[in-house]
């Protein structure tokens, strides 16, 4: 099946193998250029979506074959492209046949190129999966317009994802929107139905704040136009602010570090914009981070007990709660415990990514966004009742 949907890659459209030094990336991942591996085989694979001459996409892969591999034992395959069907819907639906296939082998599909509406065909392919899943969208902008005549673009495959007919994506998460680029409707639309905006200012002063958010997330898309122009000139939508290049990579890692993500796509590279190669260099690094970050990854979820996390409890009188801390002892990385009754009355625990600045801000009697937040939408779900005072 996935033969029919793949176009192989051809290498010397890319790079000249023979200068490949030992280590490189090019020398060591594997190429499905004749017969389809067998994908239990591998833990990565880079799918290509080729909305134009391929160019783009080759470049990445150019730049990327030529970074140093420190992490031999990590098996990455790459795919080559999706075929591009008649219609955009025939690429979304090869894109979710690929994800698919790759998700049910416990490989990690990383997605590269095609404009950021693909993410529409990323989503799809965990339909499959009958389970519901998180999902992180980096943008500049929320791309909630409506769909017109079920035609997606790329402003509008959020409103077709959030009204998808099987609902299975249980939490969404928007990180590094800005302000002037964002009809405030679109904003009070996600926070009514309790998912979570994150402008770029939120991450102005700590970008290690964009960790707890993906580290929950299954499914994560990153529009390049979220980085600044001066660093990522060759996207479909340019402008003077948004992340730094060497902020963009280690949200990639966090991304990679997080137990649950199990796909990720980088969109909207624009070529023609390109000066020096600046972003198909960026994109390379940033796909080298997000290997970087599952090579790293602890395992630790759901080890939640005293051999694996210190517990820290603040207490908060006015509101007869405790405030429950995780911190891990493999990473150090925080987690919340909130607790609330189900339908028959027993208390269940929730355990929520979180951060040190969140306990440090119930330290000091204020009651962290992120815990309202969560709060909210379990208190909101049909399997629990309306907590009691005093539920710890």
């Amino acid at each position: 099946m996935l033969d029919q949907l793949l176009e192989p890659i051809v290498l010397e459209d890319i790079l000249d193998a023979k200068k490949l030094q030992d280590k490189q990336w090019g020398r060591e991942i594997h190429l499905y250029t004749n017969e389809l591996p067998k994908l239990k085989d591998y833990q990565l694979a880079i799918v290509g979506v080729d909305v134009g001459d391929g160019t783009g996409v080759n470049a990445v892969r150019k730049s990327l074959y030529q970074l140093y591999n420190w992490h031999s034992h990590l098996k990455v395959v790459d795919l080559g492209n999706i075929k591009t069907g008649a219609t955009t819907n025939d690429t979304y639906f090869a894109l979710s046949e690929v994800v698919s296939d790759l998700l049910d082998n416990r490989v990690i599909p990383i997605i590269l190129g095609g404009t950021h509406d693909h993410t529409y065909g990323q989503f799809l392919g965990y339909k499959s999966q009958e389970t519901v899943i998180n999902m992180v969208v980096i943008d500049q902008t929320i791309d909630l317009q409506p769909v017109e005549e079920d035609v997606i673009k790329p402003d509008s495959f959020l409103y077709k994802i959030l009204s998808h007919q099987s609902n299975y994506l249980r939490n969404f998460a928007q990180v590094g929107y800005q302000h002037y680029l964002v009809n405030p409707r679109m904003v009070d639309t996600l926070e009514y139905m309790n998912f979570e905006c994150f402008r770029l200012a939120s991450f102005k002063d700590d970008i290690k704040e964009v960790e707890p958010i993906v580290r929950d997330a299954h499914l994560v898309s990153f529009d390049l136009a979220a980085v600044c122009q001066s660093d990522a000139p060759g996207v479909l939508h340019r402008t003077p602010n948004g992340f730094l290049g060497q902020e963009a990579c280690r949200i990639s890692r966090y991304t990679g570090l997080s137990d649950r993500v199990s796909s990720i796509g980088f969109y909207g590279l624009e070529p023609a914009n390109d000066r020096d190669d600046k972003t198909t260099n960026l994109v390379a690094q940033m796909i080298w981070h997000f290997v970087e970050g599952v090579y790293n990854r602890k395992n630790e979820f759901p080890e939640f007990d005293a051999k694996h996390c210190y517990e820290y409890i603040v207490d908060f009188q006015e509101m007869d709660y405790d405030l429950i801390f995780l911190r891990s002892k493999k990473s150090e990385r925080w987690w919340m415990k909130i607790a609330l009754p189900n339908q028959e009355g027993i208390i269940e625990y929730h355990i929520i990514p979180c951060s040190y600045s969140d306990y440090k801000n119930a330290c000091n009697k204020e009651i962290p966004d992120r815990w309202m937040r969560a709060f909210e939408q379990l208190s909101n779900s049909p399997n629990h009742k309306t907590p009691s005072r005093n539920t710890t």
